[in-house]
């Protein structure tokens, strides 16, 4: 690392093995991210070198799958997850990269779509599904207040 730097000054593509390690590691983490008990200590560990993770395999479909379903387990029903998220993550410029380079993976794409909408202001209480039913039916829904209405409707 460079001096007051957070990155390395160059990166190189990584080695196969570099990337099954990067998948594994990110695997086990995303099931302790299940865990309500240690959710919340775990996104304030993991998300700054996830981020690093990603962006070093950002070309690796497997990694950032598994990378995403971390991250949106670290932000379901935690809102602190969430902010840790937001705290390192630049969610237009991550998510662009993600569609850059796996616009045409199904999977990563509804994974990336998860992320985003849980990632809002209220998508963190965990009625992304919902919206994203609503939008491949076509229907047109604005998911900011769509997750509002939902947050509100809970507590009438």
């Amino acid at each position: 690392y460079s001096k007051g730097q957070n990155k390395p000054e160059s990166v190189q593509k990584p080695l196969a093995r570099s990337v099954d390690l990067v998948e594994a590691n990110i695997k086990c983490l995303s099931v302790l991210a299940h865990e309500i008990e240690t959710k919340e200590q775990l996104a304030l560990l993991v998300v700054q070198p996830l981020l690093f993770a990603l962006d070093v395999c950002q070309e690796e479909a497997n990694a950032m799958l598994n990378g995403l379903k971390l991250m949106y387990n670290l932000c379901y029903r935690c809102e602190s997850g969430q902010e840790a998220i937001l705290a390192y993550c630049h969610p237009q410029s991550f998510f662009g990269k993600v569609r850059h380079h796996h616009s045409g993976d199904q999977d990563v794409m509804r994974q990336c779509r998860r992320v985003e909408l849980a990632l809002l202001p209220f998508g963190w209480r965990g009625n992304v599904e919902t919206l994203i039913t609503k939008e491949m039916h076509n229907e047109t829904v604005d998911p900011e207040e769509f997750l509002e209405s939902q947050q509100s409707a809970k507590y009438k």
